[in-house]
């Protein structure tokens, strides 16, 4: 195990986020304190946005409920 752990431990390392992936984290909890609150077409915004930037399935579904939340 000791040396599974020193060979692949450089596998595992983080790498750190891009501007973009940055950016589209910030719009995607916008939209979701925007969609917790009911702002459903502010919420859309901002998930469109943070979908732009990085694309992400979770973040079309979010854009698929407020959607349908809005009726």
């Amino acid at each position: 195990m000791a040396i599974a752990l020193l060979v692949g431990g450089g596998v595992a390392s983080a790498q750190q986020p891009t501007d973009a992936q940055r950016e589209a984290g910030v719009e995607f909890e916008r939209g979701e304190r925007a969609q917790a609150r009911g702002l459903y077409h502010d919420a859309i915004t901002a998930y469109q946005k943070a979908f732009a930037l990085v694309p992400h399935s979770s973040t079309l579904f979010n854009i698929a409920v407020c959607y349908e939340k809005l009726g």
